[in-house]
């Protein structure tokens, strides 16, 4: 799904009613794309895919591929970082590919700039 962040809504939805995990917050993301929507998914071995449609409205349990657990990136630093529910110690990252930024997981032990993310409420 190529497109630029001009073009694209993207939304966090919270899992389970807001119940807070051990691991954190459980969320899954949805993008909107003209009058197309999209939830991301990840696999197995940590690839992420959009999948075409609304996000399920039934998602049993915390593991799942579409949900992410939301923590706090540093204490009072206002931002976030989000841990697959699928693989502890993977986390969403920007990686820069070719000068195109993609969103990735990656397998992190430390803080990483690259994994933080700054929500803006509208």
């Amino acid at each position: 799904m190529d497109m630029t962040a001009a073009e694209i809504d993207f939304e966090i939805f919270s899992i389970l009613d807001g119940i807070l995990h051990f691991r954190g917050l459980s969320v899954a993301f949805g993008v909107k794309h003209k009058d197309k929507k999209y939830y991301m998914c990840c696999t197995e071995d940590m690839q992420l895919y959009f999948k075409k449609g609304d996000l399920p409205n039934d998602i049993g349990g915390n593991r799942s591929d579409v949900i992410f657990f939301q923590k706090e990136f540093c204490e009072d630093d206002g931002g976030f970082k989000f841990q697959s529910a699928l693989k502890s110690g993977y986390y969403l990252a920007v990686s820069n590919e070719g000068g195109t930024q993609k969103l990735v997981l990656q397998e992190s032990k430390s803080f990483s700039e690259k994994e933080k993310f700054n929500l803006n409420w509208s």
